[in-house]
Formats: structure tokens, sequence, C-alpha cells
């Protein structure tokens, strides 16, 4: 049940210091990613969660890639 493997976790970073879960339901959630569409349903970080406020870069991967072929060939180029 994924409300129990999200307690489970929460309680994980609760043990480790500086690690945080966030969920769109967190005050902290970053309103930009509240406006998309199709928002990770939880974010885990290390560190200061206010750092994700002010203007910032993202390298966002694919959850589920559309050309499986794509990363292997990328792969292979490289």
């Amino acid at each position: 049940d994924v409300a129990r493997a999200v307690d489970a976790a929460l309680q994980r970073c609760a043990r480790c210091p500086g690690h945080h879960l966030l969920t769109p339901a967190d005050p902290g959630w970053p309103p930009r990613l509240a406006a998309i569409d199709d928002p990770p349903p939880m974010l885990s970080l290390l560190g200061e969660p206010s750092a994700l406020h002010p203007p910032a870069v993202a390298i966002v991967g694919a959850r589920r890639a559309s050309r499986p072929d794509a990363v292997t060939n990328h792969t292979r180029s490289t």
C-alpha cells in the first residue's frame, strides 16, 4: 500500500539529519512543482528545504521513457 510505504520512508528520513521528504501536501512544496500537470509524488532532499524557493535550474529525467532504445543509443555514442 502506497500510504504505508510513504509513512515508512518518512520514518526513515526522520532518523537522518538533514534529509527531508516532501509531498505536495507539505507547506514547503515548491510552488513551481505545484503548477505542473504531473508533479512527482514526493521529493527526497538532503539539506535545507528553503533552498528550493529561490530561482533555480533543474535537470529532470523522464519517469517513463518513450523510446528505451534512445537511452541505449545515447550510451553507445558517448
